[in-house]
């Protein structure tokens, strides 16, 4: 049997504990958009693996972001269970200043959209990424603040609670991996030099 509050004082006690344990949960927003940033959930306005970028805070200056700090990302399918990003995760990482991306950080950070100046972010490319198992071909990305967040065994893999997130789906109706030659944190450059 459930029993009413007996005090407004109970009551006010509960909406305190929840408040507390909810703001210890990643607060602000962030969506996917293309290379400008000015874009907010394109979803299925995307054409290759490559054209989808993260941003972190909202499309204005006036609503409140993720927290200051670096921030790992990684894409996998809708569930969750799939990790499709195929480089490793210490590569994957923007930080965040003022509640907004400012751009790629970390040993061999991904590409960088271009400033946006309605919100003074600067999105992140997700590729390399790997195709979707999902039917709909929905994908999700993910965005974790570094100190909630340790890197797996396997060195592409990380560790977190699912409260410290944030996600977005998004979809490439017919995907397509980056380019050939295109300058990725995974690929590589190399010259043959024979005779003089």
């Amino acid at each position: 049997m459930i029993r009413p509050f007996r005090s407004a004082a109970t009551a006010g006690a509960l909406l305190l504990l929840i408040s507390v344990l909810v703001g210890s949960a990643f607060a602000g927003a962030i969506y996917t958009t293309d290379e400008t940033g000015t874009i907010v959930n394109a979803n299925t306005n995307y054409g290759a693996s490559s054209d989808v970028y993260l941003i972190g805070g909202p499309q204005n200056t006036t609503a409140s972001g993720p927290a200051d700090g670096d921030h790992y990302f990684q894409v996998t399918d809708p569930s969750g269970k799939r990790l499709l990003s195929t480089d490793n995760a210490e590569c994957r990482q923007l930080t965040v200043t003022g509640g907004r991306g400012v751009g790629a950080t970390g040993p061999c950070p991904h590409a960088n959209g271009t400033f946006n100046p309605a919100n003074g972010a600067t999105p992140v490319q997700l590729a390399p990424f790997g195709p979707t198992p999902n039917a709909g071909t929905v994908y999700k990305a993910w965005m974790i603040p570094k100190s909630k967040a340790t890197i797996g065994p396997d060195p592409k893999v990380l560790i977190f609670a699912q409260k410290d997130t944030k996600t977005d789906n998004f979809k490439i109706p017919a995907f397509a991996p980056p380019p050939t030659g295109s300058c990725q944190p995974s690929s590589s450059l190399s010259v043959l030099v024979t005779g003089r």
